[in-house]
């Protein structure tokens, strides 16, 4: 009896952690907050434009996006801060950042602490930390 007692525990348990995941892509769990993934500087190593799925990472080569924990943003090219402006988590799969008085929403894909994939509907942007 003990024995079905402990095995219908063991699958509830399973069942609960492969439900936890928030992100579409992952992870399915995280010991770290989703803002300490999330704020650092980010390079791109994958960027598919949505409507023909061409691969347009050269495009970004020398670009990379870094969000800080006191909600600021700011597209860096090679090195320089070229744009800035705020960002804000929205619900759990959403952000919106607002540069130049043009707020976005962007739909966070994948948020591990080496690797964020993010669509904001016109791309799929896949990163890892600078």
């Amino acid at each position: 009896m003990k024995k079905n007692i402990y095995t219908i525990l063991l699958l509830v348990t399973v069942m609960f952690i492969a439900g936890c995941g928030k992100y579409e892509e992952g992870p399915k769990i995280s010991f770290l907050s989703k803002t300490k993934r999330f704020c650092k500087e980010w390079k791109f190593t994958q960027v598919t434009f949505l409507a023909t799925g061409s691969d347009i990472t050269s495009n970004y080569a020398n670009e990379t996006w870094k969000f800080d924990d006191d909600g600021t943003f700011s597209r860096l090219y090679s090195g320089t801060v070229a744009v800035t402006g705020t960002w804000e988590f929205s619900g759990d799969v959403d952000m919106i950042t607002n540069m130049s008085n043009i707020q976005t929403t962007i739909e966070i894909l994948r948020l591990k602490n080496k690797e964020l994939w993010l669509n904001d509907g016109i791309n799929e942007y896949r990163m890892e930390p600078n």
